[in-house]
């Protein structure tokens, strides 16, 4: 199913491209590192698509292009924190409703001011290796400079082949090339330089969303100190998941451990027809992942369950759904689906 994009402004006036791919339950919202290309790059990366369908495990998803990148303009005056907090407000708004956030890296500071600031809107938040005080020393930063400078179509090739292992490496450095021409370093440094710049930990702990701080390397303490501070967080080193591989199977199923997401269909993504109305939440994840063309064996991998209970699964469903086969499923479920409005193909 490929993703559809649209834009809204920031209050300065500035466009922000998003992207979305439907799905049933509560949003999913990403909030990507300053480094990794943008959402209107990444859609070309099959990688990065498997991590993020995998973390949103069946429902709606969406990311942003920061400011100056991507297919987004750049307001006057230099980025700041505030401008790039307001952009994520800006695509909060779009949504419209309630959602999961999810941030990786230098992101994660811009994912806490919002959850501090609009606390209904997010229900939980995943935060993924969190940069802090460690993060701004002279040593990171030289070492983070000297790896983009030296060859940066190679460092970032090599970053989101790390992130999504088993990616192509040659369709890694096609999509690390393209990112690097309407992302380049300079504006990288800026962004960075932006969301680095406010103390995470002095508004911490004001944020009371239930939070997982997924930690690794030579930054995890940032990522302990800052779920310490905040009153509704859990910290775990990534390795200790699973198999300890990077995958949005074990981070997801971490995550609905500590915090369990709604069973109920939410209503603001996706209108669903009365032959699915009666199916539950997780038979919903699975003719979700039946519309876009997932074998069983994919089905079972992205849910973390096994082939006959995937198969349990698609026969519930044609028996609630009047079907003859999953085509015939499929095909209804997708009929049922109404776009939020606002969002259109580019």
């Amino acid at each position: 199913m490929a993703l559809s994009f649209s834009h809204t402004c920031a209050r300065d006036g500035t466009r922000i491209w998003y992207s979305r791919e439907p799905g049933i339950g509560a949003p999913l919202l990403f909030v990507l590192h300053s480094f990794l290309p943008p959402a209107s790059v990444l859609a070309d990366s099959s990688g990065s698509l498997k991590l993020h369908r995998g973390l949103a495990h069946g429902a709606s998803w969406y990311m942003f292009d920061w400011r100056g990148s991507g297919r987004s303009s750049n307001g006057a005056g230099p980025i700041t924190f505030e401008s790039m907090a307001d952009d994520l407000e800006a695509v909060a708004d779009a949504i419209g409703g309630p959602f999961d956030l999810n941030a990786i890296n230098d992101g994660c500071g811009i994912a806490l001011a919002f959850a501090a600031r609009r606390p209904a809107v997010v229900r939980r938040m995943l935060l993924i290796a969190p940069q802090g005080e460690i993060a701004r020393s002279p040593r990171f930063v030289e070492r983070a400079r000297r790896n983009k400078g030296a060859d940066a179509i190679t460092a970032l090739a090599g970053m989101m082949m790390w992130i999504h292992p088993g990616t192509d490496s040659v369709e890694s450095f096609a999509v690390a090339e393209k990112s690097l021409r309407v992302k380049p370093l300079p504006l990288v440094e800026e962004l960075r330089r932006a969301a680095m710049s406010v103390d995470t930990l002095s508004f911490a702990p004001a944020v009371t969303t239930p939070t997982l701080v997924l930690v690794s390397g030579d930054e995890a303490q940032d990522g302990f100190d800052l779920a310490a501070a905040m009153s509704n967080a859990r910290a775990i080193r990534w390795t200790d998941i699973g198999d300890g591989t990077i995958n949005g199977a074990n981070w997801r199923k971490a995550w609905d451990e500590l915090s369990p997401p709604r069973s109920e269909v939410d209503g603001s993504s996706a209108v669903v027809s009365s032959n699915t109305t009666h199916l539950s939440s997780r038979e919903l994840q699975v003719l979700h992942l039946v519309v876009q063309g997932h074998s069983s064996r994919r089905i079972a991998e992205e849910l973390v369950i096994s082939e006959p209970t995937v198969a349990t699964h698609i026969r519930h469903i044609l028996e609630k759904s009047g079907t003859a086969n999953r085509t015939e499923a499929a095909a209804i479920y997708s009929a049922s689906l109404t776009e939020q409005p606002g969002v259109a193909s580019p």
